[in-house]
């Protein structure tokens, strides 16, 4: 049975996440150029993206303790997730997002108490938390899809930031 003070801390952490995601959100709507003002939800999912994949890295690369992902990566990401589904997927019904974050959470959300991580590893939890943090490597690559959507949606001609850019995701 999992312990209930290790439960609260992790929906503590959860919570925090979703409150940085509706911090970055509200700033979304600073701008009042298009095409930014019709997606402010690029603003707190490159933010989510940048910080849950920054912290994967550091952990799959042995840079920090890995009990920083169920202490700060994956409590970002469930946060991230349970606020887009709110303020962004249901009201959008954007059905494959919806999908996509139940999935994400129902997979994942168990690595935030030890004994998700038993269950999921069969024992192991170091391996199911490692398996974890490097899926969340693919997030990586949010931040320069967003720019290039971003840059295809005001650029009038071909811009070197562009071609850049696209290189990049392609490394």
């Amino acid at each position: 049975m999992a312990n209930t003070d290790e439960a609260k801390d992790f929906l503590f952490r959860c919570l925090v996440g979703g409150v940085i995601s509706g911090v970055a959100h509200m700033a979304g709507y600073i701008p009042t150029t298009k095409p930014l003002v019709d997606r402010p939800s690029i603003w707190y999912g490159s933010l989510h993206a940048t910080l849950v994949s920054m912290c994967a890295l550091l952990v799959t690369m042995d840079i920090v303790d890995l009990s920083w992902w169920p202490r700060f990566g994956l409590p970002m990401s469930m946060g991230y997730m349970a606020y887009d589904l709110i303020a962004w997927c249901l009201p959008k019904l954007d059905w494959a997002l919806i999908l996509h974050h139940f999935v994400v959470i129902f997979v994942h959300a168990p690595m935030g108490l030890v004994v998700g991580q038993e269950v999921c590893g069969a024992g192991d939890k170091e391996w199911a938390l490692r398996t974890a943090a490097f899926v969340y490597l693919m997030e990586l690559s949010v931040p320069p899809l967003n720019y290039r959507w971003y840059l295809r949606k005001t650029l009038k001609r071909s811009a070197l930031r562009y071609v850049t850019n696209s290189k990049l995701e392609y490394i």
